[in-house]
C-alpha cells in the first residue's frame, strides 16, 4: 500500500522530539508522503524545515487557521507571499476558511470575529490567486460563507480542497460541480458517521483524498489515541470496503488524486 496524508498536524512531534519514530512508522505501514499543513506562524519555520530536511517526503503549507487569527498577525499575514519565492516554496495555502462553531449567533462580538475572519479569509485567497497555488480551506459549520468568498475572491475551484470534509452529499456535490474537492479523514470509520460516508461516496473516486488531520480524530481502531500519519491505512481500508474495491486500490486511487492535485 502507497498512501499520501494530505493534512498532516506534525508540530507536536517535532516539538517533542518523536518525529524521526514517527516518519519510521508511516513510512512502515506505507505512508509515502505527508503534507504538513500550518495553524499559525508559529509552524512556517517548523514545517519549512522539516520538508528541507525530508524533502521528497513531507511537503508543506503555508497559512493561518481561522482560530489563531488575532488583530497582531497582520504582520505576518503579508509575509506570507513571500515563501512562494522560497528555495523550498509551499505546495498550498492552508489551512484557511471559516468556523463558526463556537460563535455565539448574533452578538456584536461575534460579528466582530466572523468580520476579522473573512478579512484573513480573503487576503490568503488573494495570495492564492495571485500565485496559483492550491487552497486547503476549513469550513466548521461554515460552508456557504466559505463558497462565497472563494467565488469572489477569483480563485480557481479546481486549487480547493475542504479538508475534514464533515457535510452532506449534496454539499459536496455543490463543491464538486464548481471544481472543488473535499478530502475525508479518520471519521469515515465512526459508527456514527453515516452522513459523511455517503458525502465520499457522492464525491466518488476520480477526487478523492485522505489525510489525519493528526494529532486529531485517529481512526478505528486507533480512536482515542494520539492520531499520526501510520494511521491513516486504517482510513484507507475503511474507505476501501465502503467503495467496494481492493485495500491496493484505494490507495493507488487516492495517491494518484492527491499527488496530482499538488503536484508532487
Amino acid at each position: 500500500m502507497n498512501i499520501i496524508d494530505s493534512h498532516a498536524h506534525m508540530d507536536l512531534f517535532v516539538r517533542n522530539g518523536s518525529i524521526s519514530e514517527i516518519l519510521q512508522r508511516a513510512s512502515d505501514a506505507g505512508v509515502s508522503k505527508i503534507i504538513t499543513c500550518s495553524a499559525s506562524e508559529n509552524d512556517w519555520s517548523v514545517y519549512r524545515a522539516l520538508s528541507s530536511e525530508y524533502a521528497g517526503k513531507v511537503f508543506w503549507q503555508v497559512g493561518i487557521h481561522p482560530l489563531d487569527i488575532s488583530e497582531d498577525s497582520f504582520v505576518a499575514l503579508d509575509a506570507i507571499s513571500s515563501y512562494f519565492f522560497d528555495d523550498i516554496p509551499p505546495v498550498a495555502i492552508g489551512e484557511i476558511g471559516l468556523d463558526y462553531y463556537r460563535i455565539e449567533k448574533n452578538s456584536e462580538d461575534s460579528r466582530r470575529i466572523i468580520d476579522l475572519q473573512k478579512k484573513f479569509f480573503r487576503r490568503q485567497l488573494d495570495f492564492a490567486r495571485e500565485f496559483g497555488t492550491k487552497v486547503c480551506v476549513h469550513a466548521r459549520d461554515s460552508f456557504d460563507d466559505c463558497l462565497s468568498e472563494i467565488s469572489d475572491s477569483g480563485v480557481d475551484f479546481r486549487n480547493v480542497v475542504f479538508h475534514c470534509f464533515s457535510g452532506s452529499a449534496d454539499q459536496v456535490r455543490l463543491l464538486n460541480s464548481l471544481g472543488g474537492r473535499a478530502s475525508f479523514t479518520g471519521i469515515i470509520t465512526y459508527k456514527s458517521a453515516g452522513e459523511m460516508r455517503d458525502a465520499m461516496l457522492a464525491q466518488g473516486l476520480d477526487r478523492v483524498m485522505f489525510e489525519t488531520d493528526c494529532p486529531y480524530l485517529a481512526p478505528v481502531p486507533m480512536r482515542g489515541k494520539t492520531n499520526e500519519p501510520s494511521f491513516l491505512s486504517h482510513t484507507v481500508i475503511a474507505a476501501a470496503e465502503i467503495f467496494g474495491v481492493s485495500c491496493e486500490e484505494m490507495a493507488e486511487i487516492a495517491f494518484r488524486n492527491t499527488s496530482e492535485f499538488f503536484n508532487i
